[in-house]
This record gives structure tokens, sequence and C-alpha cells, in this order.
């Protein structure tokens, strides 16, 4: 475990799946009393230190919230490289049982500190965008230490790679599948492992499954501009739990106006919206 400090964030690295390790951020406001603390994970191709999540972070520490960002233990970064895709064998071999185990030492990590940094587990939230949307969903519903579930730009099923059999056909027979890195315009394998996992583990990772079984209050952010997870996938998780509120934000893309490098100090005026919404629903 090491440890960064600065004032009121500090960084540090716990150990994930497979003896990797997963590399966090905390920002903490300025108090001397515990705090609601969200955990936030990021989705496909992405990672904590993405454009302006840091921007995000402090936001929510200025509202009196504790905020951790993580990787994903396989998410193809290292605690070296922290925003470049230097591992893509890490990449190619993850799951979501990966990510679930890791969302799982995230949990464990902060309940056992809580105390000393000041957290407060009656108002643990947890926040998942994109993919990292889906697996928030998954394990809400099977983790009664998170109190709130919010899910921004989530996608609304997990196989939404596979959803042509021709190419989950092709997938197995090659026993890679590659996916283009528009940014870094790498070439990204995914074994075949990941569907294969998802199949073996459907009842947990299975949105048209777990999702109406949702207990804790959610809330459902979607851009309505979204080109990457269009706004339906919004509207079929609200129809998979109703009792879920949802807030569509016109002219919102997939990241709220947010892309890498994000350069200025300040955030987006759609982030803005973003984080008022998810604010004010963790406040009440």
């Amino acid at each position: 475990m090491t440890i960064k400090e600065n004032k009121n964030q500090f960084s540090i690295c716990i150990e994930g799946t497979d003896n990797r390790l997963i590399a966090m951020d905390i920002y903490h406001p300025e108090t001397t009393v515990p705090v609601p603390i969200i955990i936030f994970a990021h989705g496909f191709k992405g990672f904590k230190d993405w454009g302006c999540w840091h921007l995000i972070a402090e936001a929510f520490a200025k509202k009196g919230f504790a905020f951790l960002k993580f990787n994903f233990s396989h998410n193809g970064t290292t605690p070296e490289t922290l925003d470049e895709f230097a591992d893509l064998e890490a990449f190619g071999q993850n799951t979501y049982s990966k990510e679930w185990t890791d969302l799982d030492c995230v949990l464990n990590w902060v309940t056992e500190n809580a105390t000393s940094l000041g957290f407060d587990l009656k108002q643990l939230s947890l926040i998942g965008h994109s993919r990292g949307g889906g697996i928030a969903i998954a394990k809400a519903v099977n983790d009664k230490r998170i109190k709130k579930l919010v899910t921004w730009a989530s996608v609304s099923s997990l196989a939404w790679l596979w959803a042509s059999e021709t190419v989950k056909k092709q997938w197995e027979n090659d026993g890679v599948l590659y996916q283009m890195n528009a940014r870094t315009r790498q070439n990204m394998p995914l074994y075949y492992i990941l569907c294969s996992n998802y199949e073996e583990n459907r009842s947990i990772f299975d949105l048209d499954i777990v999702a109406p079984k949702v207990a804790q209050p959610w809330l459902i952010v979607h851009g309505e501009a979204d080109t990457s997870v269009p706004s339906s996938a919004a509207k079929h998780l609200h129809h998979l739990q109703p009792k879920a509120e949802i807030q569509l934000i016109a002219d919102a893309d997939h990241t709220f106006g947010g892309k890498h490098p994000w350069d200025s100090d300040d955030l987006p005026p759609l982030s803005i919206t973003l984080v008022k919404a998810t604010v004010d629903f963790l406040s009440t």
C-alpha cells in the first residue's frame, strides 16, 4: 500500500484482482465531522484521471462529500502510467467479475478506514459512468453497504459488445475481439473470457434481471445528445425499475461536456448541471 498525501486529497494503491493494484484518489471536504462518501466507477476505456473527473471530485468535496475515484485493476493503465493504456494485455484479460471484485476491494477499504478518515457509512453512495454504471447496478443489488445509487450515461446491457450472434461466434472462434480507441488510435484487445464470464454469471450481470431488484434510491442521469450510449438506455433502465428517478439533460453528450485531456480549471456547464442534479439527489 502506498500513499501520497496533499491537503484535503490523497492518493493510494490497494491490492485488487489477481494481485494487481487499484489506484485511488480521495477528495475530502474541510471538516472534522464524518461526511457522506461517494465511490465513483469509471467506464469502458476509461480511467480515474480522464478529462475533468478531478474537477467533478473537487466540486463534490466543496458540497460536503468525500469523493473516491479509482481505476479498475485491469483497465489497461498502471500506477506508473495513470493516463495511458500501457498494459493492453491486462485490458484484454478484464472481466466483469474482476471489476466486481475490484469494487468490493474498494468498498472493503472504505469500510475498514471509515472511522479514521471521517466517512459516514450510513451515507455511502455509488456512482457509475457508462459501463461502470452497469457494474454499479449489479453491485448495488448485492451489497447493502451501498445506500444510494447514481448512474451517469449508463449502459442498459453489459452484453452490448456481442449483441450480434455473428460477432459473438467470430469472437469465440478467434479468441479475441479488437476495439479501436478513437482517441489514442490503439487497437485494444478483448479476449473471449469477457463474454464467457458474463454468460457464466448472468444472474449477477444481466441488467434485465438485476435492475428491477435495485432497492436503494437510484438516480438515472443521461444526456439527450449522447451518441455513445443513447438516452434510450436510461429509459430502458427506468422501465426496469420505475421507482428510480430519471433526469435527461438536454444537449449533454456521453461525458457531459468533458473531454481528454481537459486543460481548463473550470467544469463544462453540462458537468455543472450533472453535479447539481446528483448533489440534490444525494442530499435528500
